[in-house]
Formats: structure tokens, sequence, C-alpha cells
């Protein structure tokens, strides 16, 4: 014969209702930072191992930018930074607000006093700390960093090159670089950089080149 079978009541809490299961507690959010930042340092880790190899799979603007967000994540530094002090000024120049050019690519021409006002922003700026330095440093030389791949459009050019600033006489070197054009292969536009500052009044002893020696041997 077949034993009979044992049927067990589970006991319910008083009141009748079912225990509520406790909630998960939530992952704390600056946390979240670090936990990229760990990530993205194994990823740079990686690529200088093969930078130091015969292939490159990645690029090195690739690595830049890598680099940069790890910056940015380990600093916690913000991701938008206004300057509106620059806007008072503007305005008692020119008795209007300074636009808000929200693309690159627009005409200079639409934009007559911002284009005249920018530049000179970034002149007095660099003039500034070159007066500063020669105080203690009275023979110190001075030179700019100058890329033309990302200054292509009109209004950039118009805009990030201070002429009335950086010239032969206050800058020992004008330097360019265009690590778009070389990691493109681009070598008209390499060449154009090369030629940047002709017009400008440098001699070839007053330029120079930047190239990245990740990529050396195809650069122009």
């Amino acid at each position: 014969m077949a034993e009979p079978k044992k049927i067990v009541k589970k006991e319910e809490p008083e009141g009748g209702a079912k225990p509520k299961p406790k909630p998960k507690p939530k992952p704390k959010l600056d946390v979240l930072p670090q936990k990229q930042a760990a990530v993205i340092k194994k990823i740079l880790e990686s690529l200088e191992k093969k930078l130091t190899g015969d292939q490159m799979k990645a690029s090195l603007g690739d690595y830049i930018r890598l680099v940069q967000l790890q910056k940015e994540l380990d600093e916690e530094s913000p991701r938008e930074i206004k300057v509106t002090w620059n806007q008072s000024v503007f305005t008692s120049l020119y008795g209007h607000a300074l636009a808000t050019i929200a693309q690159n690519d627009v005409n200079p021409a639409d934009y007559p006093d911002e284009a005249a006002y920018l530049p000179t922003v970034i002149g007095n700026f660099t003039a500034a700390i070159m007066e500063y330095v020669r105080v203690s440093f009275p023979a110190c030389r001075f030179e700019v960093l100058y890329p033309t791949d990302v200054n292509q459009t009109a209004f950039n050019r118009a805009v990030n090159y201070p002429t009335a600033a950086w010239t032969p006489s206050s800058l020992t070197c004008l330097k360019t670089e265009s690590f778009g054009f070389t990691l493109t292969r681009n070598l008209d536009k390499c060449w154009d950089t090369l030629e940047f500052g002709t017009a400008l009044g440098f001699g070839a002893d007053q330029r120079a080149h930047l190239v990245g020696i990740g990529d050396f041997s195809n650069s122009a």
C-alpha cells in the first residue's frame, strides 16, 4: 500500500499580507565614472602595446580622444563650460549682444562684428601671456601651434587665427599640425599645411610642422 502524502501548510504572516522583497540598492552615481575610467584605462593600455607593434588597428586620433576622455572621467571635469564675460565686453563695443553661433560652417560675412571681435580675444590673451613671461625671462621665445585640419571652414579661419597678434615679429616660430590630413593620407592638404605660414610672412626659418610619431612613416 502507498503511504499517504503529507500536506505541509505554510504559515502566513499576520494580516495575511506576504512580506515584500527588499529593494536592491541602487549603484552610487560617483561609482559609474570610476568604472568607465577603469575600462578606458584597459583599452589605452592595449592600444599603447599596439602602438609599439607592427600592426596598428586604432588610429592615433582614436588614441588621443580616449586619453582625453580618460582625463575627463578621472577628474570628473564639467562637460560644458560657459564663458560670460565676453558678452558684456562685446555689447559695450558693438552695441548689440554677441550672437549664438551653433555651427562652424556659417558665413563670416553674416557675423562681421563677431568675426572681428573673437580673434582679438585670442590675440590679447596670448599677448598678455608673453608679456607676463618676459618680465621674468626677457629672452624667452614663443611659438604657436596651429591645426589646419580643424580650421578648414571660413568661419574657423576667420576667428581662430589673430593675424594682428601672431606675426613674424611677435613669434619665433609658427608651427602647424594636421593629424586629420595625415591619417587620411591627404597629401595636398598636408602640403597646404606646410605652406600655411608663407602667406602670413613666416619664412622657412620661422615655420615648423608637427607629425605624430605613431604614424610617422606615412606623414607628409
